[in-house]
């Protein structure tokens, strides 16, 4: 196989092809793109291209990188006004440095599987872009210190990370305002990988993390913004949160089926949500937080979405629709308010599981007989911060019916204290009874 090796002192400047699918090139020198015209790369596919030198593109043409390998042990650059274009899923650009200025970009053209960054960082200041439908694959790291924008606008756009990997540095990757702007780990499975992103890297836009594959920590920022939702869809190791994720935009953040392992606090700003919208969707441990009319909602009915060992913050609101319900696991602190607004759908706080409601907040119910508190099983109790029944957390309602299990039947004759209590409530009645084995309607 042939093999051109440009050398050190040497300099190629202009536009035009640099071998033609044929042979090998080692760049020690300079190569420089200029005028209106691209400057094609492209060697042969089975061997590659070897940048130790300068290679830069100046002009309002671009360099364009065809199918190969293309071992870079220095920095490809790219001045402002100018491009460099991956135009190929068969491109690899093993390693080194990545840098714009200005209004340069680095950009590509693949679709469905995405040229390949191996191993590369792109530098402070510079800019990948991705169009509407154009994917990256990120193999063995990537460094961003600068921005990766993502332009959906209604195709999918992937940033795909193969393999269990970081994406650390100091850098942003900035969203369209579309669900299709896509972010995930995979293997050869699909399904063992972990994307972690790094304690300062910035996300934010609208779109999807996880896409059902492989799992997701987050050590940054995660930020949804716009009108269109972000949605957390992770694989089977889940999502874990560790710093900072934030629902901005009026589309707020979506969480799918999975494990949000919560370390920290998930929050929604004035006029946002978080919404959890399966069954099996679980956020586990942390604080949620919502600001002025920021919410946190489900649509899950029957069986509801699960906080497990959860607080509400003080000011923060809770918000069950008519006919969706939440089931609470080991332990529930409700330092904020719980808005049950049943219209005659069974809008249900489920408590699976001996355990606690704590904290000194409300929960408020609608003019509706079918808001409910009850116990999963007759096995359970529910403990709260109450003297009897006089409780520190404040239930505002009207007509409410308290559900409690009882695994035991009296004997006859035997009275059961506090079978029931009623009080006055406005118009209605506060209903507090013991259920045993079978349900009580």
């Amino acid at each position: 196989m042939d093999v051109i090796t440009n050398s050190a002192t040497h300099t190629i400047r202009g536009a035009g092809q640099i071998l033609a699918g044929s042979g090998v090139f080692i760049n020690n020198g300079t190569i420089l793109q200029e005028g209106a015209t691209n400057l094609l790369i492209n060697p042969e596919n089975s061997a590659g291209f070897v940048n130790n030198g300068t290679i830069q593109a100046t002009g309002t043409g671009e360099i364009q990188l065809s199918d190969g390998t293309y071992t870079n042990n220095t920095s490809i650059n790219v001045a402002t006004g100018s491009n460099l274009l991956v135009n190929s899923q068969n491109v690899t650009i093993l390693g080194g440095d990545l840098t714009t200025s200005g209004t340069g970009e680095i950009r590509t053209t693949a679709v469905s599987t995405g040229a390949i960054l191996d191993n590369v960082r792109l530098t402070s200041g510079s800019n990948l872009v991705s169009n509407s439908s154009h994917d990256w694959r990120i193999r063995n790291s990537f460094v961003n210190d600068g921005t990766v924008s993502m332009n959906s606008t209604g195709a999918s756009t992937d940033l795909a990370f193969i393999g269990s990997q970081t994406n650390s540095g100091n850098g942003e990757i900035v969203w369209s305002d579309s669900n299709q702007n896509r972010i995930l780990a995979s293997d050869s499975t699909g399904s063992t990988a972990v994307l972690t992103l790094g304690a300062n890297q910035v996300l934010r836009g609208a779109g999807q993390i996880g896409v059902n594959s492989g799992g997701i920590i987050n050590n940054g920022t995660i930020r949804q913004q716009g009108n269109i939702a972000l949605a957390l869809d992770p694989g089977t190791p889940g999502f874990v949160n560790n710093n900072v994720l934030r629902a901005e935009g009026s589309g707020g953040i979506t969480f799918n089926a999975g494990n949000f392992t919560n370390n920290t606090t998930i929050e929604a700003l004035n006029g946002s949500e978080l919404r959890l919208l399966s069954s099996a969707t679980r956020v586990v441990g942390g604080d949620l937080t919502t600001v002025g009319t920021g919410e946190i909602r489900t649509n899950q009915s029957s069986v509801g979405a699960t906080l497990d060992n959860v607080r509400l913050t003080s000011g923060s609101n809770i918000f069950s629709a008519s006919g969706n319900d939440w089931r609470f696991e080991n332990g529930f602190v409700n330092d904020g308010t719980i808005s049950l607004n049943s219209t005659g759908g069974s809008t249900d706080l489920e408590f699976v599981g001996t355990q606690t409601l704590s904290g000194s907040g409300s929960i408020v119910m609608s003019d509706h007989f079918q808001n409910k508190i009850l116990n999963d099983t007759a096995a359970d109790m529910l403990t709260t911060n109450f003297t009897g029944l006089a409780f520190n957390q404040m239930f505002i309602g009207d007509s409410l019916w308290i559900e409690v299990t009882q695994a035991d039947v009296p004997a006859p004759g035997v009275s059961e204290p506090g079978a029931m209590l009623v009080f006055a409530a406005g118009l209605g009645t506060l209903f507090v009874a013991r259920r045993r084995r079978r349900t009580l309607h």
